[in-house]
């Protein structure tokens, strides 16, 4: 499988009585009735995860409605007084450069360097380092990537 190229969000994993299910953002967004959690879900579904054949990630935000219309220079004056160098701006989106993460295939699997630092435990009690290195391709299903509790597709 080839995973270079742009992903987009098309389900979630969320709980409901009987567990943990992955439901389409598209479902979870129409049966929202929070105004406020219904604008974070559309935030969310317009991001994109974009993986590079330079062995860089990066995750693409939609910029914010407020700022759209303006001038790719009023864009980056307004990051910089933010405090942000060198953002990657395209017409619809924006990500940090140095933000970007690592990724590597590891036979048939797609692994992200997530920068986990830190320790958990394994079944017996004991302290075990975090890999920084998370799996994020699914091995019954090769044409979405998994990124914390949500699925994305290939666009």
């Amino acid at each position: 499988m080839d995973y270079t190229g742009k992903w987009k969000l098309s389900k979630m994993i969320i709980g409901i009585d009987e567990g943990f299910v992955a439901k389409p953002i598209d479902e979870i967004i129409a049966e929202c009735t929070d105004e406020d959690e219904k604008k974070d879900l559309l935030h969310q579904k317009e991001t994109i995860i974009d993986i590079n054949p330079d062995g860089r990630l990066y995750m693409f935000m939609p910029l914010p409605d407020d700022v759209k219309n303006k001038s790719k220079e009023e864009l980056l004056k307004l990051f910089k007084d933010e405090g942000i160098e060198n953002p990657i701006l395209t017409d619809t989106h924006f990500s940090f450069r140095n933000e970007s993460q690592e990724w590597e295939m590891r036979g048939d699997d797609l692994f992200v360097n997530m920068g986990d630092m830190g320790c958990t435990y394994d079944d017996d009690g004991n302290e075990v380092p975090c890999d920084p290195w998370v799996k994020w391709s699914d091995s019954k299903n090769r044409n979405v990537i998994h990124f914390f509790t949500a699925e994305y597709e290939k666009m």
